[in-house]
């Protein structure tokens, strides 16, 4: 998380005003948990905090998008890794959303997570938590 900060700030200082999406941002667990991955949730909100403390110091950051929407073919690892949000079934292609799908989907609406999606001791917070103006005093990150 800090390197994205790092580079963001480097970004918005060499070229000043210039608009940045984050376009592939993602976790593949070390251990297959097909649907509960509780380490992927911490990853993203360690990641939206970092670019929000960037966009806090004047970033442009227009978009960020999860890598990647569904568990794919990668080159290095072929249909080992597990980096969606959403496991695919690869004898039927049934796709099944992941907890951190729920926990992502709740996140972009500015949403709690819904229908106990995750346990209470993921420290959840919304996108209006994450950034808040630099003269605030709480940080949930």
């Amino acid at each position: 998380p800090d390197g994205m900060e790092k580079v963001i700030d480097f970004v918005h200082r060499r070229y000043p005003n210039t608009t940045i999406y984050v376009t592939e941002n993602g976790y593949n667990p070390k251990g297959r948990s097909l649907l509960l991955d509780p380490d992927r949730i911490e990853y993203y909100k360690a990641y939206l905090a970092a670019l929000s403390k960037a966009m806090r110091k004047g970033a442009q950051a227009k978009g960020y998008f999860a890598w990647s929407f569904m568990d794919n073919f990668e080159w290095l690892q072929g249909y080992e890794g597990a980096y969606g949000l959403y496991y695919v079934n690869r004898t039927t292609l049934e796709r099944t959303p992941k907890v951190s799908a729920s926990w992502y989907a709740d996140f972009i609406a500015d949403r709690r997570p819904r229908n106990g999606g995750t346990s209470t001791n993921l420290n959840q917070f919304s996108l209006s938590e994450v950034v808040k103006p630099a003269t605030s005093t709480t940080s949930k990150a």
